[in-house]
């Protein structure tokens, strides 16, 4: 009777935890589907400012690019390294790692190391590319002697 009596306590206890823990994934699951609708109705709002501020947008491309220009070669280069080396830096990892790891909660996905470290092994690559190609093809026309400032400060 006493082993009875034990079984349905456990059992008890058991039922309570999954209970718990289904109303505590349900919960966390409901929250992700509410933050990627948000997401959502955020991009599309994003993409229609874009799209019907297309001479905002100019604007502030071009009031941009002036800044940009009028900045010394030293200061150019500081802001293009600082920016290079923060996103697609050797010691960059563990930051996107943390980034990564906060999206997939946010969206209330379950966080994988290993598909992690795929796209920390192969995004940054793809970006610090692309800046490159950017620092030679836009710094080269705007200032060619930034570029030899980046590459004197990278040696």
């Amino acid at each position: 009777m006493n082993d009875s009596h034990q079984s349905q306590d456990s059992e008890e206890v058991l039922k309570a935890e999954a209970n718990r823990l289904l109303k505590r994934y349900s919960e966390e699951s409901t929250a992700g589907i509410q933050n990627l609708m948000a997401d959502g109705l955020a991009f599309v709002t994003f993409i229609a400012l874009i799209y019907f501020g297309r001479q905002q947008m100019i604007t502030l491309k071009s009031l941009i690019d002036r800044i940009f220009v009028g900045l010394n070669d030293a200061t150019k280069v500081f802001l293009t390294i600082l920016f290079t080396d923060m996103f697609v830096g050797y010691h960059s990892s563990h930051g996107w790692e943390v980034l990564l790891e906060g999206i997939a909660e946010h969206f209330g996905l379950p966080s994988d190391r290993n598909t992690i470290f795929l796209f920390i092994a192969t995004v940054p690559v793809m970006m610090d590319a692309t800046l490159k190609y950017w620092i030679f093809n836009y710094l080269t026309r705007k200032s060619p002697s930034a570029v030899a400032v980046y590459r004197t400060m990278n040696e």
